[in-house]
C-alpha cells in the first residue's frame, strides 16, 4: 500500500487530488476524494477513454498516460504520467500558465501554446472536456 495522507497534493481539482507518486518521481498518483459530486462517473468516462486511447494513439506527448490503480491509504489511486515543463519541475495548470501570461503582457507565447495544443489534439483526434463551472 502507498502512504499519501502526509504528502502535500500537486494539485486538487474538482473530484480528484494529484499527488507526487512517491517511489517514481515520472508519475503522480490521482485519488477521487469529492465522489458525491460526481467525481467516480467522471473517473469511470475517462478512464474508459484512455482504454480507446491506448489502441489508436502513438503519440503520447501531448497528454499524460495512464498506468494503472494501485492501493493507497487515501483510496484506490490512479497513475499517470506527471506533467513537467522544460526545467523538470511539475508544469503549472493550463489556467495559471494562461493568467501569467496575461499579467506579464506575454499574450504570444500564450497564443502559441494554445495553438499547438489545439493542432496537436485535433491530429491524434482528442476530445477533451470543457470546464461548464462558470468560472472566469
Amino acid at each position: 500500500m502507498i502512504l499519501l495522507s502526509n504528502h502535500t497534493p500537486l494539485g486538487t481539482g474538482r473530484h480528484r487530488k494529484c499527488y507526487l507518486h512517491p517511489t517514481d518521481p515520472t508519475r503522480c498518483i490521482k485519488i477521487v476524494y469529492n465522489q458525491e459530486s460526481g467525481g467516480d462517473k467522471e473517473l469511470l468516462r475517462e478512464l474508459k477513454y484512455y482504454a480507446c486511447l491506448a489502441q489508436q494513439l502513438k503519440d503520447w506527448s501531448g497528454i499524460p498516460a495512464y498506468h494503472g490503480s494501485v492501493e493507497t491509504d487515501l483510496g484506490t489511486g490512479y497513475v499517470y504520467d506527471i506533467v513537467r515543463d522544460y526545467d523538470g519541475k511539475p508544469s503549472i495548470s493550463l489556467t495559471d500558465f494562461a493568467r501569467e501570461c496575461r499579467e506579464t503582457g506575454d499574450t504570444r507565447t500564450l497564443r502559441n501554446v494554445l495553438f499547438a495544443l489545439k493542432y496537436w489534439l485535433s491530429r491524434n483526434r482528442i476530445v477533451t472536456m470543457m470546464s461548464t463551472t462558470g468560472k472566469k
